[in-house]
């Protein structure tokens, strides 16, 4: 069994319980049914935090509102682009005390001590606050919220025997994600305006509370990810720990957990096939510009590499016969419609008949604990995933694949 698949389905039950306090009325909470038994809804967590919108089982209709705003948000969510991952010194005292939890919250992991790991998640102290909420919103607490602790325990149970060892690697910092994180619910709560204004007072109520715990949940100071190398009878996989610091002190965060594995490099590469869309479009705006202007964009047809500083400077030649000219003149209106062209390390395309077949790009680097730091690249119009990255290990290899 996947680890990574039982904490992404732990914590979806954990963000259920959080944000949404009538989840859990109906037999698709009950423990058998619960998202730790589904690896689909798992897969769904590890995408980022705003999976609790495929996760909620039965909610109320004001929960369902906020739900949908966070879905709206996803395209922005908090894992989106992102400064990456920094390393950080492991001597250094708050490290050494976060990196203490994490390893007890590993050993706790790997003796399926769910009451170790439930104090060590801070997870009673949450299933608290939701109570506090609802009551101070005037809401009735949902008598089911009494049985989360027991179903995150029998979720624990699955990990038993699973890990055989594990070792802690390194440690890293993730800059500006307490930023982005605010700027993601601000984003969230301007959404949901216009769900505000045909809601009653009561929905009102429990979109606030769920907002208000969402920034509660994601309140700290620090943050360190730990890359813990964990040894099961299916092999090696990467499970990042996630231990952050805030006014009651470290915790290991069960919610975030399953959104950092592989965030940095899926969000840099989704913003690198956006890059090579974005040169496709200006391409192919610049071809009907020219083509309108009478010029023959046959003198366009090949295949071209060239570097984002070949589109600086660019002066549009007053005639155009050639197809250096052609290419100049092209080139020059592409900065016009994409700006951000410059900033590409590479770009490789294809031209016939006045339409792109292909194109791929070099968009900087991206970093992540496994793989340290690598190229970037990006390509249109087929785009590939971040499960699909690892053969593409050249810009001539993001090419081939945007003609596939």
């Amino acid at each position: 069994m996947n680890v990574k698949r039982v904490l992404s389905g732990i914590a979806a039950l954990m963000m259920c319980a959080a944000v949404m306090t009538g989840c859990g009325n109906d037999s698709s909470s009950t423990a058998e049914n619960s998202p730790a038994a589904s690896e689909s809804e798992a897969v769904k967590v590890e995408d980022s935090t705003d999976a609790v919108t495929e996760t909620t089982g039965s909610t109320t209709e004001a929960a369902q509102m906020v739900t949908t705003e966070a879905t709206k948000a996803k395209e922005d969510s908090v894992f989106g682009d992102s400064a990456g991952i920094v390393k950080v010194d492991e001597n250094a005292p708050d490290v050494q005390e976060a990196r203490k939890l994490a390893v007890e919250y590993l050993d706790a992991l790997q003796a399926a001590d769910a009451d170790k790991l439930i104090e060590i998640m801070n997870f009673s102290e949450m299933i608290e606050k939701v109570k506090e909420l609802a009551e101070a919103s005037g809401q009735e607490v949902d008598s089911s919220m009494d049985n989360y602790e027991d179903e995150i325990r029998e979720s624990f149970k699955d990990m038993e025997g699973m890990i055989k060892s594990y070792e802690l690697l390194g440690v890293y910092e993730v800059p500006e994600i307490s930023e982005a994180i605010d700027e993601n619910i601000s984003e969230m709560e301007e959404e949901m305006e216009d769900a505000r204004e045909n809601a009653s007072e009561e929905e009102i109520a429990q979109m606030e509370q769920a907002m208000a715990l969402m920034r509660e949940m994601f309140s700290f100071d620090k943050l360190y990810v730990f890359d813990a190398d964990i040894v099961t009878d299916d092999g090696r996989e990467e499970s990042p720990v996630v231990v952050v610091h805030d006014k009651n002190g470290w915790r290991v965060d069960g919610v975030l957990m399953p959104a950092m594995i592989g965030y940095v490099k899926k969000s840099k590469i989704t913003s690198a096939n956006v890059a090579a869309k974005s040169m496709n479009n200006a391409v192919l705006s610049a071809i009907v510009d020219m083509d309108t202007e009478d010029i023959d964009i046959r003198l366009l047809d090949g295949e071209y590499e060239w570097k984002g500083s070949d589109f600086e400077n660019l002066k549009r030649p007053a005639t155009v016969r050639s197809q250096e000219e052609a290419l100049t003149s092209m080139m020059q209106r592409v900065t016009e419609y994409y700006s951000d062209v410059t900033k590409l390390e590479a770009i490789k395309i294809s031209i016939k008949d006045g339409t792109v077949s292909g194109i791929a790009v070099q968009y900087g680097n991206y970093t992540t604990i496994r793989e340290g730091e690598r190229p970037c690249f990006g390509c249109y119009p087929h785009m590939f995933s971040e499960s699909e990255s690892a053969e593409i290990l050249t810009l001539d290899d993001a090419f081939r694949y945007a003609q596939e």
